[in-house]
């Protein structure tokens, strides 16, 4: 569920403000025991959700974007491989107009083979229509994306 301060008691004290109910997130395909909201990040008008254990433990995430009040969803993310068990959505962070999404068991590439993070093959997702480019440091190794 969605919650937001309202800020209707003294100015600058938090202390006497409210919490407003805004919305409930679900996914939109029910899938039992795929654990949604195992994982949520927030930043301004983007929540991303993940669900680990959704189809085969493949895993997905789920982008909800706020329009006014509103929530509503945008896109389900899902890893570009579908590999089984991989659980995608085990961890998820947005930060502004990029979402990273985290695969518990997920096969890395060793530091010698290469990295498909193309616009066809990449797990780090816009979450605006918008394409970025930046560099991901993981594990000592560092990767480009465009």
């Amino acid at each position: 569920q969605v919650y937001r301060r309202n800020d209707q008691g003294t100015p600058g004290e938090l202390g006497d403000d409210t919490w407003d109910f805004q919305a409930v997130l679900s996914p939109w395909e029910s899938i039992p025991y795929a654990r949604f909201g195992a994982s949520v990040s927030i930043s301004g008008g983007t929540i991303v959700v993940g669900a680990p254990f959704e189809g085969e433990n493949r895993g997905a995430a789920y982008v909800f974007a706020r329009s006014g009040d509103v929530w509503g969803g945008q896109q389900k993310l899902v890893a570009t491989d579908r590999e089984d068990d991989a659980r995608f959505g085990y961890s998820v962070s947005v930060d502004g107009d990029t979402v990273l999404v985290g695969a518990e068991y997920a096969v890395v590439p060793r530091a010698s083979e290469s990295m498909d993070l193309s616009p066809a093959g990449r797990d780090i997702y816009p979450a605006s229509p918008r394409q970025r480019s930046g560099c991901l440091s993981a594990g000592g190794h560092t990767v480009d994306w465009r």
